[in-house]
């Protein structure tokens, strides 16, 4: 930027931007953790659908009841989860992981709400929708604090002393002079053509 490294410019241009806006992104994830939601109940679900949530499921809650079963209650909420598991998973998060492993544990598969291994695999399934949430946020706030920090750059204008400039003009009409003395003793190449 004109003609001279500009490192405060630089500096500012860098940091001022990724410090507070990614710092108030990050505070507002903390304080507010419901803003990771629409991220990981879309791209964080189907992060976990492909890697296999669905079987975790079926391994983890009973399979279809018949509806003479005795308890309707239990039936109806099977069929629930059957029918659209990502309203299931979606209403878990990481804050709420305990208490619905407590309360869903009666339409568990005997022997399921002790196993520590099932348990931590639905956790982690959880957890990486929070994780593909947290990245798409940094994804979107990183293109906001790049285009931020390029319009800076773009609209800033040269801040150069008077010293500076009369040492360029100098320079410059030394070299312009010097090449204009180059070119006087060079004759013209002329050019002819003949048939």
């Amino acid at each position: 930027m004109c003609g001279s490294r500009q490192w405060n410019t630089a500096l500012l241009v860098t940091l001022i931007p990724w410090v507070i806006i990614f710092g108030i992104l990050n505070l507002v994830l903390m304080i507010f953790p419901g803003w990771l939601a629409p991220f990981s109940n879309t791209f964080g679900y189907g992060v976990a659908r492909l890697m296999g949530v669905s079987d975790l499921l079926d391994k983890i809650f009973k399979a279809k009841l018949e509806p003479s079963a005795t308890d309707k209650v239990m039936v109806e909420a099977l069929e629930h989860i059957y029918s659209d598991k990502s309203l299931l998973i979606n209403e878990i998060t990481t804050s709420n992981f305990d208490r619905f492993w407590t309360n869903m544990s009666s339409l568990f598969k005997s022997g399921v709400a002790d196993n520590g291994d099932l348990k931590q695999q639905l956790y982690g399934f959880i957890r990486l929708k929070d994780i593909v949430a947290e990245y798409m946020w940094y994804l979107l706030t990183g293109g906001l604090v790049t285009s931020v920090g390029y319009n800076y750059v773009v609209n800033a204008g040269c801040s150069q002393n008077l010293k500076d400039m009369k040492q360029k003009d100098k320079k410059y009409n030394e070299n312009a002079n010097t090449l204009h003395d180059a070119q006087k003793g060079v004759k013209p190449r002329i050019y002819t053509m003949t048939e």
